[in-house]
């Protein structure tokens, strides 16, 4: 399946392989071997060849040459982008596979997946950081918030997945291959004492293409998340699926609707917009030279926050330039800087600009100020 839920794994088929071993031909190759009796006698036993009085003994037969295999040519590496939609807002990715190893690039953000060595690198572009994450199961698990109190571990349960695949037998071409348009349906059911209680429809619209060799295993899914707290849920999934699940591929398009228990329907939309088989440079999926690596992800946010303090100290420095002269009927806003009261670092400016893009989104002159009292401001 192309959809990632969310606390659920990812649905893998299971291929059972069975071999029959057989001895019959081996039987049969023995026999051959076998020198063929005389009539009523014993079988005959070759004699070996006596070389004659004065002449040269015969030459000895000559090895065969040994053939070796040609080794096939490696698969090409791979970049390609995708649109990802939700609601109004989108995201644009780029991914790039060469081997094992698969790099993300969306907005300021990187993320190196270095599985033949069990971990991946997340790369803060604008501090130049990066933070090493353990992916074989021994990364640290990210502290709880003080005062929080912590979730008691919930013994398991069982959840039932059922997906119904349907081939709706229409054909087109996309890069140059030919994609089948597949719908599948999903639900999701927690059985009674399951940790997880969330229960889930989920419809999803699909095209897919055999997948090139360097996307053989790869799908066009969302980079992986941050770690998160642990999970106190370790419900066992119990997997049934309908349909021939070799139909899915690799998508190039998908619009899944996902609907939950209270009825609301929630969309989403992946697009594969770029698709290029290359050959890339290995440095791509290493620590990007002259960054710092960080010692754990509060410092990679700490980081992030220093540099982002001193570009907004930079611009403070500035002389403020005035704003522009306020369209007639509409509204004015102030928007102050966040005080972030917490022991959590944030990126308050960061906070104020989307505060300011979503205003105005709804046609509302927003213009930004600096913190200060109330009665100041």
């Amino acid at each position: 399946m192309t959809l990632q839920r969310l606390g659920f794994p990812r649905l893998r088929l299971l291929a059972i392989v069975c071999a029959a071993l057989t001895f019959a031909a081996a039987v049969d190759t023995a026999d051959a071997q076998q020198p063929t009796p005389r009539k009523g006698g014993a079988p005959a036993t070759p004699r070996p060849a006596t070389p004659r009085r004065g002449g040269t003994p015969p030459a000895a037969p000559a090895k065969p040459a040994e053939v070796k295999k040609a080794e096939p040519p490696p698969a090409p590496d791979a970049r390609f982008r995708t649109v990802y939609t939700a609601g109004d807002q989108k995201t644009d990715t780029v991914m790039f596979v060469k081997g094992p190893r698969k790099r993300y690039e969306f907005q300021e953000m990187i993320l190196i997946d270095q599985s033949d060595q069990k971990r991946m690198l997340q790369v803060s572009v604008p501090a130049k950081t990066y933070l090493v994450i353990a992916t074989d199961g021994t990364a640290p698990v990210m502290p709880a918030m003080p005062g929080m109190p912590q979730a008691a571990p919930k013994p398991p349960g069982v959840i039932n997945v059922t997906t119904a695949i349907t081939d709706t037998t229409e054909r087109k071409t996309v890069f140059g291959r030919q994609a089948r348009h597949v719908k599948t349906v999903m639900d999701i059911v927690p059985m009674p004492g399951a940790c997880d209680t969330n229960k889930q429809h989920v419809e999803t619209d699909g095209w897919y293409i055999d997948p090139p060799p360097a996307l053989i295993g790869q799908e066009a899914v969302k980079p992986p998340s941050q770690p998160q707290a642990q999970q106190t849920c370790a419900d066992e999934v119990k997997a049934t699926m309908n349909g021939d699940p070799k139909l899915l591929g690799y998508p190039v398009a998908y619009t899944t609707t996902m609907t939950g228990a209270d009825g609301k329907p929630v969309v989403a939309s992946m697009e594969v917009t770029e698709l290029e088989l290359t050959t890339l440079d290995a440095a791509l999926f290493e620590p990007p030279a002259g960054f710092t690596a960080a010692g754990s992800p509060f410092d990679l946010s700490k980081a992030l926050s220093d540099i982002t303090e001193a570009k907004l100290v930079a611009a403070d420095t500035a002389p403020p330039a005035a704003p522009a002269a306020k369209t007639p009927g509409t509204v004015r806003v102030g928007v102050p800087e966040f005080t972030n009261k917490t022991n959590m670092p944030v990126d308050t400016r960061k906070l104020r600009s989307n505060l300011i893009d979503e205003l105005k989104e709804q046609k509302i002159d927003a213009v930004p100020m600096a913190a200060a009292p109330p009665a100041d401001l």
